[in-house]
């Protein structure tokens, strides 16, 4: 398939559905020379909203900005975070029994 043909099929799925025509869930879309003038801005609000942008040029899709995973916990949040997990058997600072072991047997 010719690199028409591609641009052609993309853009009348875009123009008939929208980002959810092309697989990108519900979003915004802006075009190149919009975001490169606002670029910083976008960026913070992609990350407070979480919803996806899609860029285009001259109506075609030509990125998609998506919202950063989430971050895992850290500090005070993982610190006990594995409490209660497990079982203390026996002092650990206990001299070992001679029979227990093989190398002086």
């Amino acid at each position: 398939m010719r690199f028409d043909e591609l641009r052609d099929r993309s853009r009348s799925a875009y123009e008939a559905g929208g980002p959810a025509a092309l697989g990108t869930g519900e979003g915004d879309t802006m075009s190149v020379s919009e975001f490169k003038a606002t670029c910083l801005r976008v960026f913070e609000r992609i990350r407070q909203t979480g919803r996806p942008l899609l860029i285009t040029k001259r109506g075609i899709p030509l990125a998609q900005v998506l919202p950063p995973p989430p971050t895992r916990p850290t500090g005070e949040e993982t610190f006990g975070c594995m409490a209660g997990t497990c079982e203390e058997v026996g002092d650990l600072l206990e001299p070992l029994d001679p029979d227990d072991w093989e190398v002086l047997g």
